[in-house]
């Protein structure tokens, strides 16, 4: 009875895994690190810059933000990755209960949570360098491009 439970929670985590993985174009480092992910508009702004008619400065400050996100998000990338496996080990090879790995999933979770948010606020900031007809312009675009 127990090797059915162990088996159906870990079906359950896969597939949870398996659906917070969007899968759309810019999305590999997300993908590979089983995190859920909101559209990548701020590569698709910057291609599309001429389409939208963004000018010097607000190309300048789409890139100034593309700069800054490896350096801010990979980290929680890694520690997520890391968790991950830690968690997947623990649960099948070692013989460890749901509930003895309440701590870890709960931190994983924290961590998800965290790279959510920080996606959330390069949107704003997105937001806050293009009018809003160039932003209802990229979700057209996101649109037909990603089902968005």
């Amino acid at each position: 009875m127990r090797n059915i439970k162990k088996i159906g929670f870990a079906l359950a985590f896969t597939v949870a895994l398996c659906t917070a993985s969007v899968a759309h174009e810019g999305g590999k480092e997300m993908r590979k690190y089983g995190i859920l992910e909101l559209p990548h508009p701020l590569k698709l702004a910057l291609e599309k810059a001429e389409e939208l008619k963004l000018d010097a400065k607000q190309q300048g400050a789409l890139s100034a933000i593309i700069g800054e996100n490896p350096v801010k998000i990979m980290p929680l990338f890694e520690s997520a990755n890391k968790l991950e496996k830690k968690i997947k080990h623990s649960f099948m090879h070692d013989d460890k209960s749901k509930a003895e790995l309440e701590t870890d999933v709960k931190e994983l979770t924290k961590i998800k949570a965290q790279i959510t948010d920080y996606q959330m606020n390069v949107i704003d900031k997105m937001k806050a360098i293009l009018s809003k007809e160039q932003w209802s312009q990229l979700i057209s675009i996101m649109k037909g491009k990603q089902g968005c």
